[in-house]
C-alpha cells in the first residue's frame, strides 16, 4: 500500500520517509543522503514531510533494476543463533508477475517476472544453510514460482543436482498443467505446493484470474499427490459477483477436496480491494460499494470493507466465519502425506514450532 499511497502515508506522524515503488536504488540514495545531511530533493522515488510538516514527491524517478544488478544479501545480518527460531529461509528466483488480476496488487512490482540467474539462486541458499542451518526449507517468495516452464526445468534441475534442498513454492493452476513440470518439481525437492484455487465460480476465475479453469483442478491436485508433493490451496470469500450460496458452495468444495486427498489443507481470506488494484481503483465497474478508507482496517481476516450487489458485508463475513469452522474440521483428518512430528523430532525444527499455530 506505500507505492499507490506514498503521498497518505507519508502525512501520518509516526512516518518520516516513504519510498514508494521499487527501492533497490532509492532506499540506499536516501540512506546515504540522511547520513551525509543532505538535501532530500535528489533522491528518486521518494515522499517525505518538509519542515512545515507538508508533504513533498520528488520528481525524479528511478528505473527498475535488473535482478541481475541487485547485490548478493548480506547474510550474517542476524546472528547464527536465529537460525533456531526460523521456520524457513525465503529465496526469490524471480520478481513480477505479468497476470492482471484486479485483487492483486503485485502490479507495483512489475508486470514482466525478472529472473535471477541459477547459479547466484544456488548460492544465496549455500550461503543461508551454511550460516543458519542445514536443516531448514526453502520457501520460494515467487508470486508464481512455475510461470515459465523453461526457467522453472532450469532451476529444477539444478536444484536436483545440488540434492538436500527441500522446499515450498506458490503458483496458479494453469501452470501446473503439464506433468513434465509437475514430476520436475517433485525430483528437484519440492515437498509441499500452494495452489490459487480462489473460487468454485468459473465466472469470477475468468474475471478475477484469467486463464484459470476449475474443472482441471482434481486431475492437477491428484498429478501434485501422486508424485508425493502435498498441496494447499488459497481460497478468497467474497467475490463481488458471487451470492452467498456460491461463496459456501466454494467452502465446501474445499472442504471436499481435502477429503478425497488432494488437498492437504488450504487457506482462506477475506477479498480486499487493496490499494494499488483495480477492485480498489474501480469498484463501480465490479457493483461494489466500498465503505471507507480506513487502512487498519484493510484486512484479509475481518469483516470486508465493502458490500456488493449480491451481499453486504456482514453477510459475507458471517459466510467467512463459518467457512473457517469448516475448514478446520476438513483438516483435523490425517495428513494424506507425512506426519507431524513427533514430540522428539520438534527441536530440529527451531523454537518457531514451540508454540500453536492459527
Amino acid at each position: 500500500m506505500a507505492t499507490p499511497l506514498h503521498r497518505q502515508v507519508a502525512s501520518h506522524p509516526s512516518v518520516d520517509y516513504v519510498v514508494f515503488d521499487r527501492g533497490e536504488i532509492a532506499l540506499p540514495a536516501l540512506l546515504r543522503t540522511i547520513e551525509d545531511g543532505a538535501e532530500l530533493g535528489g533522491v528518486g522515488n521518494l515522499s517525505y514531510k518538509d519542515a512545515r510538516g507538508q508533504v513533498i514527491t520528488n520528481r525524479s524517478r528511478y528505473p527498475n533494476t535488473a535482478v541481475s544488478d541487485i547485490p548478493f544479501p548480506k547474510i550474517d545480518l542476524f546472528p547464527r543463533s536465529i537460525g533456531k527460531a526460523l521456520r524457513y529461509i525465503r529465496i526469490v528466483h524471480a520478481l513480477g508477475c505479468p497476470y492482471k488480476c484486479p485483487f492483486c496488487t503485485i502490479q507495483t512490482i512489475g508486470r514482466k517476472a525478472d529472473y535471477f540467474p541459477v547459479d547466484r539462486v544456488l548460492s544465496e541458499i549455500r550461503a543461508y544453510k551454511e550460516y543458519y542451518g542445514q536443516h531448514h526449507n526453502i520457501y520460494w517468495g515467487d508470486e508464481t514460482f512455475t510461470l515459465d516452464i523453461g526457467h522453472t526445468l532450469e532451476l529444477c534441475g539444478a536444484l536436483k543436482a545440488e540434492g538436500n534442498i527441500f522446499y515450498d513454492c506458490q503458483t496458479r493452476l494453469n501452470c501446473l498443467t503439464r506433468p513434465s513440470i509437475v514430476k520436475a518439481l517433485a525430483a528437484s525437492g519440492c515437498r509441499w505446493v500452494e495452489v490459487g484455487l480462489e473460487t468454485l465460480n468459473q465466472q469470477s476465475q475468468d474475471i478475477f484470474k484469467q486463464g484459470v479453469k476449475i474443472g482441471t483442478t482434481e486431475e492437477i491436485l491428484a498429478s501434485i499427490r501422486d508424485e508425493g508433493i502435498a498441496a494447499c490451496s488459497f481460497m478468497v470469500n467474497g467475490f463481488p459477483n458471487q451470492t452467498l450460496d456460491e461463496m459456501k458452495q466454494s467452502i465446501d468444495w474445499t472442504c471436499e477436496l481435502i477429503q478425497k486427498d488432494l488437498l492437504q489443507a488450504s487457506y482462506l481470506q477475506v477479498l480486499v480491494p487493496y490499494p494499488g488494484g483495480d477492485l480498489y481503483e474501480h469498484p463501480e465497474k465490479y457493483g461494489m460499494r466500498i465503505h471507507h478508507r480506513r487502512y487498519e482496517l484493510y484486512s484479509e481476516d475481518m469483516c470486508p470493507v465493502f458490500d456488493s450487489s449480491f451481499a453486504t458485508a456482514d453477510e459475507s463475513y458471517r459466510t467467512f466465519k463459518q467457512g473457517l469452522i469448516k475448514l478446520a474440521q476438513a483438516m483435523a483428518k490425517k495428513p494424506y502425506l507425512g506426519d507431524a512430528p513427533t514430540a522428539e523430532q520438534l527441536p530440529m525444527y527451531g523454537r518457531f514450532w514451540a508454540d500453536s499455530h492459527a
